[in-house]
């Protein structure tokens, strides 16, 4: 059995270094980068945008303002709020309940603790009146054990204080995605319905290394229809749109353009010519033919079927030889 393969009908490789991109929001992760030489594409054809490789520092922080999730606030007295912003950089959790113990005011009303066997973090009021810790205000719930939808919760005054509804996770950042102005029409997202995704990598390093894009991942391939690339933006960011803060370390990444022949349209039904011989109730006569006016119409077909009329014919001669009989 032959199988043959669509081949493209011409490629283009894009071999991209971040510190010789045009940055935006300075952050070599929001970038465009202008093709010197544009690529042409014909109106019947279509290009298929596929990322080849990625080499990528782990050098992004979990615990940062460019990730959202740095704020935590809470009552240091009557009806009084204070936001307590974490210095953006990476912690383990005992680094950051050691953080909230040293910080005068958080200290001043609540005692920080870990329980490594739960994996839950417990607040205690010490106090002389309950106090507030304002979930519902802060952006640090996920990582410390809390929903994002948590509401302000009133901490008393005791000795047990307030574990955390689940478990803490300090792994901020779960994949990357690689996110672009070029428009595509077959990739989706939860969030966004059509998407701008070209790749979704995976996070499998830790802190200090480098992000391959590898084997593991899923290949995407996204299709555009452009007639000519010349100009293309790119934007890194992690599962929550928020783009990554690298803190100026560079990295590589390569795309590969394949173009090819555009598959056939399917006629307009609005436009297309019914032969002779079918009916519709909706439609106007032209000459010889059945020009259908609107879309979604029925067709009516009064052809009579071959085998009923053969059967009516054998019928007329037995009857005819009984007659002659």
């Amino acid at each position: 059995m032959n199988i043959n393969l669509i081949q493209p009908l011409r490629t283009n490789i894009l071999h991209i270094r971040s510190k010789e991109t045009a940055e935006i929001d300075n952050l070599n992760t929001n970038f465009s980068v202008t093709l010197k030489n544009a690529i042409a594409v014909n109106e019947n054809e279509i290009v298929h945008v596929t990322l080849t490789s990625l080499e990528l520092p782990y050098s992004f922080y979990n615990i940062s303002s460019a990730l959202n999730n740095n704020v935590l606030v809470y009552e240091n007295s009557i009806g009084v709020k204070t936001t307590l912003t974490l210095l953006s950089q990476d912690y383990s959790i005992t680094q950051l309940v050691t953080y909230l113990n040293a910080d005068t005011g958080f200290s001043a009303v609540f005692t920080t603790s870990y329980n490594k066997q739960r994996m839950k973090i417990t607040f205690i009021n010490k106090d002389i009146e309950a106090r507030f810790i304002y979930f519902s205000e802060s952006n640090i719930n996920k990582l410390i054990g809390w929903e994002d939808t948590q509401i302000d919760i009133d901490i008393p005054v005791d000795l047990v204080g307030i574990e955390s509804s689940g478990v803490i996770n300090m792994a901020s950042v779960h994949s990357l995605f690689i996110r672009s102005n070029l428009s595509t029409g077959n990739i989706q997202s939860s969030r966004n319905g059509n998407s701008t995704i070209l790749q979704k990598v995976s996070v499998d390093r830790n802190s200090g290394g480098i992000i391959y894009f590898n084997q593991n991942d899923q290949q995407q391939v996204s299709v555009l229809n452009p007639q000519v690339i010349s100009t293309i933006e790119i934007r890194i960011t992690d599962q929550n749109d928020n783009t990554i803060d690298l803190n100026n370390v560079n990295y590589e990444m390569s795309f590969l353009f394949e173009i090819f022949e555009a598959p056939k349209q399917i006629p307009n039904v609005k436009n297309m010519i019914v032969p002779n011989g079918r009916n519709n109730r909706n439609n106007t006569r032209t000459g010889q033919n059945n020009i259908i006016q609107e879309e979604n119409t029925e067709l009516e077909t009064e052809i009579e079927e071959p085998e009923k009329t053969d059967k009516r014919l054998v019928l007329d001669e037995l009857l005819e030889k009984m007659s002659n009989n």
